[in-house]
């Protein structure tokens, strides 16, 4: 008995949040499956169910964002440790690898913006799932390196595939809100998804690193990112048309 009342206090900061949004993305998941077989009549519900899928997106990836905002460095100095070439501080550190991960983004995005100009919206969702899988293999690399070089590769894939994906992002939603009157409320309400996630899932995520370990919080974290991913590949099925808030007519 006192070893299984310690587990579960270790596990309820995370399992509560955790387990309540994973019901939710299930009820979506299964009830968007339904729709995919829906009739053109039908469009504007398909839309909403969309919708919902783009704000699902939104929660997870903030959830995931602020967990490793705030235990990125940490986890770097305690676990993996930073080497002391002459003397740096681990200041300098993180800012030659801010520089070297943002230098890295501007030679990834160039190419892939360019390619991506007058590419559709399901196009740009693909490539918006690549990312995110890119993003979340690196974090789980990051999260559970033993070395330096280990760590700094999982960091530079984390930072490549986030700048590049935050701005595609952004273009993928406000392509495919094809009213304008309402671009700007869409945009608006996605946002404060993010900072839902966000102060739902940090400090849930916080709390697993203070009675666990930093590196397990890490991993819980990047375990947000699997069902804003599922939820992306969703969103972009169902995005046919785009999200017009209006029913369809049937081709003759």
């Amino acid at each position: 008995m006192s070893e299984r009342g310690p587990r579960q206090s270790l596990l309820l900061p995370l399992l509560i949040p955790l387990g309540s949004l994973a019901a939710i993305a299930l009820v979506l998941f299964g009830f968007s499956r339904i729709l995919l077989n829906t009739t053109h009549a039908a469009a504007t519900v398909v839309a909403l169910v969309a919708a919902a899928g783009i704000l699902g997106i939104a929660a997870f990836v903030g959830m995931w964002s602020e967990s490793y905002d705030r235990l990125w460095q940490a986890h770097l100095i305690e676990d993996v440790g930073l080497p002391a070439l002459g003397g740096l501080d681990p200041v300098v550190w993180f800012g030659i690898l801010g520089v070297v991960g943002t230098l890295l983004s501007i030679v990834a995005a160039a190419p892939l913006g360019r390619r991506l100009d007058d590419a559709s919206v399901p196009v740009v969702g693909r490539t918006l799932s690549l990312l995110y899988a890119v993003l979340a293999v690196s974090s789980f690399v990051f999260a559970l390196a033993g070395s330096l070089w280990l760590a700094v590769l999982g960091s530079y894939g984390i930072v490549v595939a986030r700048q590049v994906a935050q701005p595609l992002f952004m273009s993928w939603l406000n392509r495919s809100v094809d009213d304008s009157s309402v671009r700007a409320t869409t945009l608006s309400i996605v946002s404060q998804a993010d900072a839902v996630g966000q102060w739902t899932g940090g400090p849930a995520i916080g709390a697993l690193g203070t009675v666990t370990s930093i590196r397990i919080a890490l991993v819980a974290a990047t375990a947000c990112l699997l069902p804003a991913l599922a939820f992306l590949r969703r969103a972009s099925r169902l995005q046919t048309p785009p999200l017009t808030g209006a029913a369809v007519e049937p081709a003759d």
